[in-house]
């Protein structure tokens, strides 16, 4: 079902618009700041927010470690918390120092009117 909502995602979007690395794959980062864009401009569906919060949340386990999405939700709220703000806090702390990747990408998600 995931794989189904990322995959529409991307035919939505303008092929010129795809952040892509050299083997094709779209960043998970581009998706994410896709989402914002999206969000900016009318509401998400139920499923599009799940895809949404599920590409965010494998961007925070990431900058977490590398924490696996498994262990993480079978881990007690206390300890799912205390990863959740590592990996917001070190994943802002990369934006901070990767600035002119974050202008690219969030350039690149924009929505064409």
């Amino acid at each position: 079902m995931k794989a189904a909502l990322f995959l529409s995602l991307l035919l939505i979007a303008p092929a010129r618009l795809f952040a892509e690395d050299a083997n094709g794959i779209v960043h998970p980062l581009f998706v994410h700041y896709r989402c914002g864009e999206w969000a900016k401009v009318r509401l998400l569906n139920p499923q599009e927010v799940e895809m949404c919060n599920s590409i965010y949340l494998s961007i925070k386990l990431h900058f977490a470690g590398g924490v696996d999405a498994e262990d993480f939700h079978k881990s007690p709220a206390v300890e799912r918390a205390r990863i959740n703000r590592l990996g917001y806090v070190n994943f802002k702390k990369w934006e901070g120092e990767n600035s002119r990747f974050i202008s690219r990408m969030i350039e690149l998600a924009q929505i064409d009117n």
